[in-house]
C-alpha cells in the first residue's frame, strides 16, 4: 500500500492519506487473485492428505508472532498520528494474539496446557477466529478520513499516550475475561466440534462470525474518503474471509488439502501485511528524513541570504554587526587589538547617473570581490555595509597593520580600472578608507570604534579621495573620562 511520494509532500502515515490508484488496484489484486485461489481448489478440497500434527501449532506460534509485529508497527504510526483507527486495530492485533495464545495451549495436540482439551480448544478457535473481524467492525463503524485522522497538534480531539496504555489494559482486561468465561462456559454449552467436524451450534457460530467479517467488509470499502489505513484493512479482511471459506467450508475433515491450503493461505497473507506495514512505516521514517535533510537545507539557505549581501556575496550589516561584535568581546577579554576600516566609493552617484543602475550594481559587485580578495586570515571580515560603503573587521591587527591592509584594498580597487566616464574628476572609480583600531585595554564601546572609523572615512574624503586615513578613538565615545587627544593619519 505505498504512496505517491511527489503527491504528498509529507511524511506518509497509513491513517493520514487517501490511497494513490496504484493502492487501490493494489487492493482489486488481492482479493481477485484470492478469488481464483478459491475456484481453482475448489474441485480437489477435500483431497485427503498425510496427517502433519506439528503443523498446527506452528500456525499458531507464526500468528501469535505476526499479529505482535502488526501491533507494534499499528503503534508506531499511531505514536505519530494519534489516529482512533490505529489505536482499536493495534489493540485488535493484541487480542488475536492472545486468543491464538489460548489457542494454541489449549489444543490437545499442545497437550492441552490448562484446558480440557478438544472443548476448549474449539471455543478459543472461536474467539480467535472472532477477534479480527469484531475489531475491523468497530474501525469501520469510526467516521471517515476527517475524523478519523487527528494530527499530533495539542487540539482537544488528538488521542494522548494515556489513550493506547488504557487500550491495552483494556483488552488485557477483555481476554481475561473470555478466558474465564469461556472456561465457564465450556461445562454447559453445546461442544463447537465432535470428531473433527463442527456440530450445528459451532456451524451457527462459525456463521455469525463470518457474517461480522462481511459486514465489517463492505462497510470499510464504503467509507468515504477512504485512506491507506482502510485498504490494508480490506486486504485483512478478503484474506480473512478466503481463508475462512477455504479451511472452514471447503474443508470437509482435519488434514485434507483445503485445510492445508487455508492455514498456508492465512500465514503467507498474515507474512504479506507485516511486510507491508514494515515497508510503509520504512518509507516513513524515509521520507521524514528527506523532509528533514530538506528542511535543514532551507533553513540553511534562509539564512545566508539573511547575513549575505544578494549582490555582492558578502556578508551583509546585520553580520558585520554580529561578527564585530563577537570579535570585540573577545578582543577586549583578551586585551588585543581589533581593527574596524570602512570604505566608500568616491563619487558613486555620478557614475550611477552616467552608466545607470546595473552598471553601478555589476561595479559594486566587483568592488566587493576585489576587498574580499584583501582579506587573507580566517578571522578577517569583508562585509557590505550599505550603499556604497564596505567594511572590513580585522581581529588582532594593529594599526600599521590596518593601514597597509586598508592601503591594499584601496590599490586593488584601483586596479580594476573602472572608467569613471567623462567629466569626471578621475579616470577611474577608487575608494576612499576610515581606519580605527581598538586596543584592547580602554572601554571604548563597539559603537565608538565604529564611529572613530566612520570620521576618519570622513576624514580621507574631505582630503581628496582615494586615500586611507586612521582616526584614534574619541574619548567623547568612550565610557572612560581620561581625556584622550584625537590623532588623525593620512596616506
Amino acid at each position: 500500500m505505498g504512496a505517491r511520494d511527489g503527491d504528498r509532500g509529507l511524511p506518509t502515515a497509513v491513517a493520514r492519506f487517501a490511497p494513490s490508484l496504484q493502492d487501490r488496484r493494489r487492493v482489486q489484486w488481492a482479493l481477485g487473485l484470492s478469488l481464483i485461489l478459491v475456484l481453482i481448489l475448489a474441485p480437489f478440497a477435500t483431497l485427503p492428505l498425510r496427517r502433519m500434527d506439528v503443523l498446527q501449532p506452528a500456525f499458531e506460534g507464526w500468528s501469535i508472532f505476526a499479529e505482535a509485529m502488526m501491533a507494534t508497527l499499528l503503534f508506531s504510526q499511531f505514536s505519530v498520528v494519534k489516529s482512533p483507527g490505529l489505536l482499536v486495530l493495534g489493540c485488535g492485533c493484541i487480542l488475536t494474539a492472545l486468543t491464538a495464545l489460548g489457542m494454541m495451549l489449549s489444543t490437545p495436540l499442545s497437550g492441552s496446557a490448562f484446558s480440557s482439551g478438544a472443548a476448549d480448544a474449539g471455543w478459543f478457535f472461536l474467539m480467535w477466529m472472532a477477534s479480527f473481524p469484531l475489531t475491523a467492525l468497530i474501525y469501520s463503524s469510526l467516521r471517515g478520513a476527517q475524523g478519523l485522522v487527528r494530527v499530533n497538534s495539542g487540539g482537544p480531539a488528538d488521542l494522548k499516550t494515556w489513550h493506547a496504555v488504557a487500550g491495552v489494559g483494556g483488552v488485557l482486561a477483555l481476554f481475561l475475561a473470555l478466558l474465564l468465561g469461556g472456561v465457564a462456559l465450556v461445562a454447559i454449552a453445546p461442544p463447537l466440534y465432535a470428531n473433527g467436524q463442527a456440530t450445528v451450534a459451532g456451524k451457527l457460530a462459525f456463521s455469525a462470525v463470518f457474517g461480522v467479517a462481511l459486514l465489517a467488509l463492505v462497510r470499510c470499502m464504503r467509507r468515504r474518503p477512504r485512506t491507506l489505513l482502510d485498504g490494508w484493512v480490506i486486504i485483512s479482511l478478503g484474506a480473512w474471509l478466503f481463508s475462512a471459506v477455504i479451511s472452514g467450508v471447503m474443508s470437509r475433515t482435519d488434514f485434507d488439502l483445503a485445510w492445508y491450503v487455508g492455514r498456508a493461505y492465512g500465514a503467507i497473507c498474515s507474512a504479506l501485511l507485516v511486510v507491508i506495514l514494515a515497508v510503509e512505516y520504512a518509507n516513513q521514517q524515509r521520507r521524514a528524513f528527506e523532509m528533514h535533510s530538506a528542511l535543514m537545507a532551507s533553513n540553511e539557505a534562509l539564512r545566508h541570504l539573511s547575513r549575505h549581501d544578494a549582490l555582492t556575496g558578502l556578508p551583509n550589516r546585520r553580520y558585520f554587526d554580529t561578527h564585530l561584535e563577537q570579535q570585540y568581546a573577545v578582543m577586549r577579554r583578551y586585551r588585543r587589538t581589533l581593527a574596524v576600516v570602512i570604505f566608500d566609493v568616491d563619487g558613486f552617484k555620478g557614475y550611477n547617473d552616467t552608466f545607470g543602475h546595473q552598471a553601478g550594481d555589476i561595479c559594486l559587485a566587483r568592488i566587493g570581490r576585489a576587498l574580499q580578495s584583501c582579506c587573507r586570515r580566517a578571522t578577517d571580515l569583508a562585509a557590505r555595509y550599505g550603499g556604497e560603503e564596505f567594511a572590513f573587521v580585522l581581529p588582532e591587527t594593529d594599526l600599521a597593520a590596518a593601514m597597509r591592509v586598508a592601503e591594499m584594498a584601496r590599490e586593488a580597487v584601483e586596479a580594476l580600472a573602472i572608467p569613471q566616464g567623462p567629466g569626471a574628476p578621475r579616470s577611474c572609480v577608487t575608494v576612499s578608507a576610515g581606519v580605527a583600531v581598538y586596543d584592547g585595554r580602554d572601554l571604548t564601546s563597539i559603537e565608538g570604534v565604529v564611529a572613530a572609523a566612520d570620521e576618519a572615512l570622513f576624514h580621507a574624503k574631505s582630503r581628496g579621495r582615494n586615500r586611507v586615513a586612521s582616526q584614534s578613538l574619541n574619548p567623547a565615545r568612550t565610557r572612560s573620562a581620561l581625556p584622550v587627544p584625537p590623532k588623525l593619519r593620512a596616506v
